[in-house]
């Protein structure tokens, strides 16, 4: 699937549920499971992984964004992510593929930092920040760098 730069496929052993054949690079019944489709897109895609830093909170935010990472940090300033509306930009790599696993892979690696956040993104309605952490700003540049050089 690699070789041939395939996220889904056709054929193989039929899935348990509903005895369908298409599935995702990783085997997921993209019938039974329709939400595995968009995150194997984003997992392969093209783009660029960031960490962005709130003084004011302490908190580091690893993301994956398609467009130049300031334009997505403008945009967590103004919504007041994770209630905060000093987002910096401290690290971004570009990637023609792979970006949202080479993203997931930092966020696995800063497990242990994970800070949940809920914030009022629209009038009323509560958003989990799941994509926020805890930790020394090294400790997330080290992890990001481990990954990005990779």
């Amino acid at each position: 699937m690699d070789l041939l730069e395939l996220s889904l496929y056709y054929g193989g052993a039929a899935c348990r549920e509903g005895g369908h054949t298409l599935r995702t690079k990783a085997g997921h019944c993209i019938q039974c499971h329709t939400e595995k489709i968009a995150y194997q897109f984003r997992h392969s895609a093209s783009g660029y992984v960031y960490l962005a830093y709130s003084q004011s909170k302490k908190l580091t935010k690893i993301g994956f964004t398609k467009n130049p990472p300031q334009a997505r940090i403008d945009l967590l300033r103004q919504e007041r992510y994770a209630n905060a509306s000093d987002w910096e930009l401290k690290k971004m790599a570009k990637f023609e593929k792979d970006a949202g696993r080479r993203e997931f892979a930092i966020h696995s690696l800063l497990e242990n930092h994970l800070s949940p956040v809920f914030y009022e993104k629209y009038k009323g309605q509560m958003v989990e920040c799941r994509e926020v952490f805890s930790c020394e700003q090294q400790v997330a540049i080290k992890a990001f760098e481990q990954v990005t050089k990779a």
